[in-house]
């Protein structure tokens, strides 16, 4: 391994430490619950069918969904935009069963997920009332 590609693993395991630190003191330092994060793909088929998923890549008919708003149902300040490939990341999210809402142009979309305390939970869960647009 070359000196380049040694210095970016331990910057990259130092930057997961942090994270992980952060996810289990409550994201505030304070000592509080430990929350977790959650993250995912959100894919939108042409019928307006949404799902999250747990992989960047789309489901067969489906395509990525970019500027969709995610957030955390109950808590306003847990939210994130996807980007370009729908992924999103949302961190110090109370844990237990949380309710992600995606959010595209007026409509709105729900799935469950049950957040673990210093965990990232990867996916979507499964969807209220069909999951689509």
């Amino acid at each position: 391994m070359n000196r380049r590609a040694s210095r970016f693993g331990l910057l990259m395991a130092c930057v997961l430490a942090s994270a992980t630190l952060l996810t289990m003191l409550g994201c505030g330092g304070g000592g509080g619950v430990a929350t977790g994060c959650c993250t995912g793909w959100v894919h939108v088929s042409p019928e307006g069918d949404i799902v999250i998923t747990g992989s960047r890549v789309p489901p067969e008919g489906y395509e990525p969904l970019e500027g969709a708003v995610v957030s955390i149902e109950g808590h306003p300040e847990l939210t994130d935009t996807t980007d370009s490939n729908g992924q999103y990341l949302i961190c110090c999210v109370p844990p237990g069963t949380q309710t992600i809402v995606v959010t595209y142009d007026g409509k709105e979309a729900r799935f469950q997920v049950v957040i673990r305390p210093g965990r990232v939970t990867v996916g979507g869960g499964h969807s209220e009332g069909g999951g689509g647009f």
